[in-house]
C-alpha cells in the first residue's frame, strides 16, 4: 500500500478543509490498534478514523460507524482527558516525512485554554501515536518505547518529542524541482529505475517506483504534488481493493481495474472498509471451517465406531443356536460342570464344546446364552438407527461446510454461524459481541428475475433453504442439484404457468449455486406441496417426490 509522504500530504490538505474548526465531541478505540475521533463542524458529524496497524495504516475521514467505547487502554483514557471539546486548529506534516500532527485548542485542569499537539507517526516499522505539550513534553504515547538497542529517541511520558530520523535521501515534498532534476541525473542506467528511485527520494512509495516508466514521469508527479493536482486511484482484482495510489497502478496487468475518487479521504474510506470486510470474512470463515471440520470428524468417528459394534451384532445367531443346544442338552449337564460336549445338530451332527459357568444348571447357563442374544438383537435395531441419524448428520456437516466456502459477505457467514449456534455445534456470543459483529442483521434470500416476469429464490444457507418452504406456495416449482449439496431454489409462479425458459433459468440457477458450478448437472424439479421436511431433521434437511 502507498500510504506515503506525497499521499500523506493530499489527505491532510483534505483534513484541513474538512475538520479545521471542528469541536471533537467523541474519541474511542473499538480495538487497540484504531482511534476514532467524533468531530462535529457546522452541524456535520464526521469520524476522523486512525489506523495503527502494522502494514495497514491510514489516517482519514469514514463512514463506518464504530461501537463508542467507555472503557480502554490508558492512552484512551488520557485522550478523552485533554483533548474532549477541544477544537482543532490545524493539521500539519512537520518535517514533510510521514508524520502528522494535530493542533488542538483545548483547557487544562483550571479551565486555562491550552494547547495540544498529537502526532500520527507512519514512519517505522510500527505506527504510533504521541499527545505532547504546547512546549512538545510528551504527555503519553500509544506505544511506548526507551532509549535502547537501535533507539536513538525515547517515546516516554515527560520526555521532549523528537521527529523520527530523516533518511538520507532527497525528500521528495521538501525538495525544489532543479534539486528533483539532478538527482535523477545522477541515475547510472545500470541499476533497475524503481530500485533507484528507493534509493534516491523519500516521500514516495515502492508502488509509485514501480509504476514510474521514466524521469518524465517523475517530474510530472512533483509538478502535480507541489499545485495540489494530484487525483486518488484504488486498484481492483478479482473483486476486492489490492492497493491505493495518487496515480493509476497498472501493475497487476489486466486483472487490475483502477477505479478513480472525488476524494483521497472517500478512497481510503472505500479501500478500508472493504479491507475490513474481507479480513472479518477471513477469520470468520476459518473459524467457521475449523469448528465444522471438528463436528464432522467427530460425526465421521461415531459413525465408524457404530459400524463397527453392528459387525459384532452378527455373532447374534450363533449365540442363539449356542442357547438351544445348552437347552437340548440339559439332561446331561449337572451343576459344576465347565464345558458341554454334544452334537451340533444345526451342522449335520459334529461335535461341539459349549463352555459352561459352573456356578450355574443347565438352565440357567441357556437363560445367559438367550439374554445375550436378545441384547444383541435389540442392539442391531438401535445401532441402525443411530448409524442413519449419523449418516443425516454427516450430510449436514458437509452441506454447512459448502455454504461457508460459498458465503461471499461476513453477513451470510455470521447467518451459518447461528445456524450451527441454534443447532448446537458453537456456543452462543455474548450479546454484546453479536451485536459489534453484526450477527444480529438478517440476511435477506436472494432473488433474480426471469424474462416473464416470475421471481427465482436462492437459498444461500440451510436456514434459507427451509424458509423458502414458508415463502413459496404449493403449485411453485422447487429445485435442486440430484445427489450434491447446493442451495434450495424456488421458481414463484403466482398461481400462473412458467414457461420452459422460466423453468431452464431456475434449473440453472440450483446448477450455479452447488457443489457442480461449471460443470454439466442433474437437477431435480418437482412442485412445492411434493416437498416435505420430516420432524427433528437437520436444517435444511427434506425429503420429496414426483420430481
Amino acid at each position: 500500500m502507498a500510504f506515503d509522504a506525497v499521499l500523506l500530504k493530499a489527505v491532510v490538505h483534505e483534513l484541513n478543509e474538512k475538520l479545521c474548526g471542528g469541536k471533537i465531541t467523541g474519541i474511542s478505540m473499538p480495538s487497540g490498534d484504531i482511534i476514532v475521533f467524533s468531530v462535529r463542524k457546522d452541524s456535520e458529524s464526521f469520524n476522523l478514523l486512525f489506523r495503527s496497524v502494522c502494514g495497514k495504516a491510514g489516517l482519514n475521514i469514514s463512514s463506518s460507524r464504530y461501537e463508542k467505547t467507555k472503557d480502554g487502554p490508558s492512552f484512551l483514557v488520557l485522550l478523552k482527558k485533554h483533548l474532549m471539546n477541544s477544537q482543532i486548529l490545524s493539521f500539519s506534516m512537520p518535517g514533510n516525512d510521514r508524520v502528522c500532527n494535530i493542533s488542538f485548542d483545548g483547557s487544562d485542569y483550571f479551565g486555562c485554554r491550552e494547547k495540544k499537539i498529537l502526532y500520527f507517526e507512519f514512519a517505522g516499522k510500527v505506527p504510533n501515536a504521541v499527545l505532547t505539550d504546547k512546549d512538545g513534553n510528551i504527555t503519553d504515547c500509544l506505544r511506548k518505547s526507551g532509549f535502547g538497542s537501535g533507539y536513538y529517541r525515547a517515546l516516554v511520558p515527560g520526555m521532549k518529542y523528537v521527529l523520527p530520523a530523516a533518511q538520507n535521501k532527497v525528500n521528495f515534498i521538501a525538495s525544489d524541482k532543479k534539486t528533483v532534476e539532478d538527482t535523477l541525473s545522477s541515475w547510472d542506467r545500470e541499476l533497475p529505475f524503481d530500485k533507484f528511485l528507493m534509493a534516491s527520494f523519500s516521500g514516495i512509495s515502492p508502488l509509485v517506483c514501480r509504476e514510474a516508466e521514466n524521469e518524465a514521469f517523475i517530474l510530472d508527479l512533483k509538478d502535480s504534488c507541489d499545485k495540489g493536482l494530484l487525483r486518488p486511484y484504488a486498484v481492483k482484482t478479482d473483486g476486492r481493493y489490492r492497493d491505493f495510489s495518487y496515480t493509476e497502478i497498472h501493475q497487476y496487468g489486466s486483472s487490475g481495474e483502477n477505479i478513480s475518487f472525488s476524494s483521497f479521504n472517500e478512497m481510503l474510506d472505500e479501500y478500508y472498509m472493504d479491507s475490513d470486510a474481507f479480513e472479518i470474512k477471513r477469520k470468520r470463515s476459518a473459524e467457521l471451517l475449523s469448528k465444522t471440520n471438528t463436528a464432522l470428524s467427530r460425526t465421521n468417528k461415531k459413525l465408524s465406531a457404530r459400524r463397527s459394534e453392528l459387525i459384532k451384532t452378527g455373532e447374534r445367531d450363533d449365540i442363539r443356536k449356542t442357547a438351544d443346544l445348552i437347552t437340548a442338552n440339559i439332561w446331561r449337564i449337572k451343576k459344576g460342570d465347565p464345558v458341554l460336549e454334544c452334537e451340533d445338530y444345526y451342522d449335520g451332527g459334529k461335535k461341539v464344546r459349549i463352555e459352561l459357568d459352573p456356578l450355574l444348571d443347565g438352565a440357567s447357563n441357556a437363560a445367559v446364552y438367550y439374554k445375550k442374544y436378545k441384547k444383541l438383537k435389540n442392539a442391531e435395531k438401535y445401532l441402525g438407527e443411530q448409524i442413519e441419524l449419523a449418516e443425516n448428520e454427516k450430510k449436514y456437516l458437509e452441506s454447512v461446510l459448502y455454504e461457508i466456502r460459498q458465503a461471499e459477505t461476513s453477513d451470510e457467514l455470521a447467518a451459518i454461524r447461528e445456524e450451527l449456534v441454534s443447532a448446537g455445534y458453537i456456543r452462543q456470543e455474548p450479546l454484546k459481541v453479536r451485536r459489534k459483529n453484526g450477527q444480529n442483521k438478517t440476511v435477506h434470500i436472494e432473488k433474480i428475475h426471469t424474462d416473464s416476469g416470475f421471481d427465482i429464490c436462492i437459498g444461500k444457507n440451510n436456514i434459507q433453504n427451509d424458509e423458502l418452504r414458508s415463502v413459496g406456495r404449493k403449485s411453485d416449482f422447487w429445485f435442486h442439484v440430484k445427489d450434491y449439496h447446493g442451495s434450495h431454489v424456488l421458481l414463484c409462479t403466482y398461481g400462473l404457468e412458467p414457461g420452459e425458459e422460466d423453468i431452464m433459468k431456475a434449473a440453472r440457477a440450483a446448477a450455479e449455486h452447488s457443489e457442480l458450478k461449471g460443470q454439466t448437472a442433474l437437477v431435480d424439479c418437482t412442485q412445492l406441496k411434493f416437498v416435505r421436511k420430516p420432524n427433528n431433521s437437520k436444517p435444511g434437511f427434506v425429503t420429496y417426490s414426483n420430481q
